[in-house]
């Protein structure tokens, strides 16, 4: 649950013979023309109440209908009042034990709370055995109905009788609709007709039982709006990507839209995830979804993140066949001399300057466009293995850079600090573009025909022009100074 003090921007509860407003002390803001809603806070059902049991917020009085409510639901933590982030809907689930409020909000009025905390407690709760399902499954058409299926299977996935009837469960079943991950509908019935786009699933909760877990997601589109034709996926697409992974979402669809990200985790909607990449900081299963005007969203296949550390390093080395005289369109080939992955599941990570370009479970893979390659692998349970020497792929149809490029001072273990510079000593009258490396990876912004390292390790630089093929230097070594 997250959480965030309410003592910010100058505000402060005050619980005090049950007064809830919120009083401002902040100058800039003049109060005394607020008006005060006249009706009575209350929460559904009063309490105490179990863990996950469905808080409403309720207002009975004369402004409803006429102003524009919102709410805010706190959490009592000792001696302070806390607002609860995010948690600013007309009904909350909480998640922990513990005494709970909620405000109401209106423009023009000061805000309302109710006077006594629900008590929310934890008890024994039995779990549901079976498992969930939507019918019909898979892409539904907005308008639909869906039907929530609670079934339970034995260990040769044969459906079964479950040892708990939920038609027999003292004062039944409730089904909870999600969508996106968020809450959106509670019913006794099974069925749903969804009135909006997106991922859905179903849990059921009874007294004296669990949440059950959720059951597969089923999409809902609206048949009125265009299908994107291409497919959504995050990069790397590994077995377990360990926490603090960048995660980037590609889409490989032609259609000319501008697109926006919306990141999930465990199926629920990340707060501000809404860029084309993404850095997890906890373990779970990630999806990303692509929107656009006139579009129906998609979503992306999951990828795991794991906080488990890897355990084993790879003992052997990589290298690309062939490694010379290498054309576009000429196919490499990637071979391993360790015999530690035998029977493990390996992909393949390709490189075009330091930058990843493709992710694959072959060991063959085919450049389209000229540049430098590399190649590393990967398994669960391994770290990443060290990249393979590079091999330089050509374009037949451009030109070859005749002259030599080097780096200055081209000595041994060269100090941090020290100014190097690029020299071209060919007879072609063309504009460079120049990239600087470190260990095979770009260095942002490092674009100009000299550069000053701050770090150790094996420097190269790369020129550019256009209607030729690139040129890369042998690589310098630099040091750190001992001062």
């Amino acid at each position: 649950m997250k959480k965030i003090k309410i003592f910010l921007s100058g505000l402060t509860l005050l619980l005090v013979a049950g007064c809830s407003d919120f009083i401002s002390n902040n100058r800039d803001v003049e109060f005394k023309d607020f008006l005060y809603f006249e009706g009575e806070v209350t929460i559904s059902p009063e309490g105490p109440v179990e863990v996950t049991t469905v808080l409403t917020a309720m207002y009975n009085g004369p402004e409803v209908g006429r102003v524009a409510l919102t709410f805010q639901w706190y959490k009592v933590e000792g001696e302070n009042t806390v607002a609860i982030e995010d948690e600013t809907g007309e009904i909350f689930i909480p998640g922990s034990a513990g005494l709970y409020h909620v405000s109401i909000n209106g423009e023009g009025y000061h805000s309302k709370m109710n006077e006594e905390p629900v008590e929310v407690i934890t008890a024994t709760l039995q779990t549901f055995e079976g498992s969930m399902m939507i019918s019909p499954a898979g892409n539904v058409k907005l308008g639909h109905e869906l039907t929530a299926v609670y079934f339970c299977l034995d260990d040769d996935e044969n459906f079964v009788d479950c040892n708990v009837d939920i038609d027999d469960i003292i004062g039944g079943v409730t089904y909870r609709w999600y969508r996106n991950g968020s809450l959106v509908h509670i019913d006794a019935s099974d069925k749903y007709t969804p009135n909006m786009v997106g991922e859905h699933t179903v849990t059921i909760i009874a007294e004296g039982f669990n949440e059950s877990e959720h059951s597969e997601m089923v999409f809902v589109y609206d048949g009125t709006l265009i299908d994107f034709a291409g497919e959504v996926t995050i990069s790397p697409n590994l077995q377990n990507i360990p926490i603090g992974t960048e995660l980037t979402v590609e889409y490989d669809g032609h259609e000319t839209v501008t697109l926006t990200f919306q990141w999930f985790k465990d199926g629920e909607e990340i707060i501000d995830a809404i860029y084309n990449s993404f850095i997890p900081d906890a373990a779970g299963s990630y999806t990303v979804s692509i929107s656009a005007p006139g579009y129906n969203s998609k979503t992306s296949d999951a990828v795991m993140v794991s906080d488990a550390p890897p355990d084993r390093t790879f003992e052997g080395s990589l290298t690309i066949s062939p490694n010379v005289g290498v054309e576009v369109g000429d196919e490499l080939t990637v071979s391993y001399d360790g015999g530690d992955i035998d029977g493990v599941e390996v992909n393949y990570q390709w490189y075009r300057y330091g930058v990843l370009v493709i992710i694959t479970d072959s060991d063959k893979y085919t450049p389209d466009v000229f540049g430098l390659y590399t190649v590393r692998i990967t398994a669960t349970g391994f770290n990443d293995s060290e990249l393979s020497e590079a091999v330089y792929v050509r374009d037949d149809n451009l030109n070859d850079l005749l002259g030599e490029l080097t780096i200055s001072p081209n000595t041994a273990d060269i100090p941090t600090g020290t100014e190097l510079t690029a020299g071209y000593d060919g007879p072609e009258l063309v504009s460079f573009l120049y990239q600087w490396y470190l260990d095979g990876e770009e260095i942002e912004n490092a674009v100009y025909p000299s550069f000053t390292p701050t770090e150790a390790g094996v420097y190269t630089v790369r020129i550019s022009a256009e209607d030729f093929n690139d040129l890369i230097s042998a690589g310098v070594t630099v040091v750190e100074v001992e001062i």
